[in-house]
Parts: C-alpha cells; sequence; structure tokens
C-alpha cells in the first residue's frame, strides 16, 4: 500500500528530483548520484554508487526516473514496520536501562527493542 502525498509534497519532491538531476533528462544517473553523495560529504567509490542505482531502478535502465523516485519514497512513506518503529519510539516500548562494564558507561545509556523487529531480522536471518 502506498503513502498519499500531498501537492505540497509532490512539488517538493519534484524540486528535490530537479537539484540531483544534474542535466535536466528527467532521469538520476550513477554520475548524478555520486556527485549528491559527493557534495553530503559522504563520497563513495563507482561501484557502491551503482548498486544503489540497481537497487532503485524498478525498470532496469540503470537509471532513476522520477516516477521510480516517487514510489520509492511512497513505499518508505507507508512502511508498516516504519510506522510501527515510530509508535514503539514514541511510547518508549521496550527500552531497557542495560548496564556495561562500568557505572560510568551504564549511566545514562538505553537501549531499544520490539518484538515486531526481532521477528523481522530473524526472518532473514
Amino acid at each position: 500500500m502506498a503513502g498519499k502525498i500531498s501537492k505540497d509534497e509532490l512539488e517538493e519532491l519534484r524540486e528535490a528530483f530537479g537539484k540531483i538531476d544534474l542535466d535536466g533528462n528527467g532521469s538520476i544517473c550513477d554520475y548524478e548520484l555520486h556527485e549528491l553523495f559527493k557534495e553530503a560529504n559522504l563520497p563513495l567509490p563507482g561501484y557502491k554508487v551503482r548498486e544503489i542505482i540497481q537497487k532503485l531502478d524498478r525498470n532496469k535502465d540503470n537509471k532513476i526516473s522520477f516516477d521510480e523516485f516517487l514510489s520509492i519514497f511512497q513505499e518508505l512513506k507507508s512502511s508498516d514496520i516504519a510506522k510501527s518503529f515510530r509508535k514503539a519510539i514514541n511510547r518508549k516500548e521496550g527500552i531497557l536501562a542495560i548496564g556495561g562494564t562500568s557505572t560510568q558507561s551504564s549511566e545514562g545509556t538505553q537501549h531499544s527493542f520490539s518484538g515486531e523487529l526481532l521477528t523481522f531480522s530473524f526472518h532473514f536471518y
């Protein structure tokens, strides 16, 4: 189920996409994505950028179209896992104080977990 995108969000997404689409041809290629990561002080080797493109490229043309970009955004926005995680954090479910090797290292340390997330993790294990 895809998340609904408001008119304002759509406009913002078009603007963001346009900033990444340096040559204005309507798609993001590996060079443009590489430049984006470089600008964000996260330079990646070319093969990593190509791997990202391959994972996000739905029609396998080695670039990301606006429709693919929009579809990815919708899926992330409506992700049931993301919603469950946000709810758990907001309610602070499953948050435990776990001691470390000393009082100083464990003071104020909290770790969170969720049964759903554990189930999800083990599903891929």
